[in-house]
């Protein structure tokens, strides 16, 4: 797919490199560089320019019957709709993943896709199917010594017992992810980042912004290098309801407007943030909130990044 979707990865006469992938007349390599090119503009920050060519890698895929491609073309479609809280379309284009990644047979996609549907579950406030497809997923998931996977789907548990208001459960589902971790090595990084990154959310929703500021290095400290666009959006977002908590609204609603830099969009879809806007707006009034939100979205990824990393990384509570 690499080869096919970046013309600098191949070179000689009759190879990729002098063809156009996105034109190509074969169905499968279009759609595999409309996949590829939607991942990178993606990591970027820019879900607008990639937007036709989700919808392209999709038509491809459907043509010549592939169910992975299928899958892969369906999860940011699916994200779309999540990101602006069209929850119907989400759960019923996670529901289609999980249905074709049964067909696939390959079961580290068919527990992510349950993982995503049961997330969009939590999100349009159906707990009960939350639970029902994690505790599912769950199950298989350690049947099959798929670790990472358990991962994953003990953290969507926590957030699910959150939002139910049961913290102490939440942080109870976050200490045997951490034990199970503590016996398995190669999990250990991987379940360090969600536990540390799920503690603060759960801290933040009891309102404990010590707590959460005192966490918040190390759960975002080793994102900035990578460059991810989702993963530092949620930094924004995450430290958005800090610095509300502590006293910054207007600061709080800029760096949400920086989530829109890193990801391309602000995720309306999680009733979190959601929630944490109207506490922004009862604190500054509307105009007050959209203008530092405006103030946020209008920085260069440079300078937004500079400035998430400095606010992050800065262990002084506001008083």
């Amino acid at each position: 797919m690499s080869q096919v979707s970046f013309a600098g990865s191949a070179s000689g006469p009759g190879s990729a490199a002098h063809q156009d992938p996105l034109e190509s007349p074969d169905p499968w390599v279009r759609a595999s560089a409309h996949l590829a090119r939607d991942f990178a503009l993606t990591e970027q920050g820019d879900l607008v320019t990639g937007a036709g060519s989700r919808s392209e890698a999709l038509r491809g895929f459907e043509e010549v019957g592939d169910r992975w491609g299928l899958v892969m073309s369906l999860f940011p479609i699916g994200r779309d709709h999540s990101l602006r809280g069209e929850y119907p379309q989400a759960i019923a284009t996670f529901e289609r993943t999980v249905a074709l990644s049964s067909e696939l047979g390959t079961e580290d996609y068919l527990y992510l896709s349950k993982a995503r549907l049961a997330r969009e579950r939590r999100r349009s406030g159906d707990l009960e199917g939350a639970f029902r497809d994690l505790h599912a997923a769950h199950r298989q998931a350690r049947e099959r010594g798929q670790l990472r996977l358990e991962a994953n789907i003990l953290v969507g548990l926590a957030n699910v017992h959150r939002r139910a208001g049961d913290l102490a459960q939440s942080d109870a589902t976050l200490d045997r992810l951490e034990a199970l971790s503590a016996r398995r090595p190669s999990l250990r990084e991987l379940a360090r980042d969600l536990i540390v990154s799920t503690r603060i959310e759960n801290r933040l929703a009891e309102g404990d912004a010590a707590a959460a500021r005192a966490l918040l290095p190390e759960a975002a400290g080793a994102l900035f290098g990578q460059g991810a666009g989702a993963a530092l959006a949620w930094v924004a977002e995450l430290l958005g309801g800090l610095l509300t908590w502590e006293g910054a609204p207007e600061e709080g609603a800029k760096s949400l407007g920086m989530s829109q830099v890193m990801r391309g969009a602000f995720d309306w879809g999680e009733p979190e943030w959601r929630e944490l806007v109207d506490r922004i707006v009862a604190a500054v009034g509307e105009d007050g909130f959209k203008k530092a939100f405006e103030d946020g979205a209008s920085y260069s990824r440079e300078d937004a990044l500079r400035w998430l990393e400095a606010e992050t990384l800065r262990a002084v509570q506001r008083t």
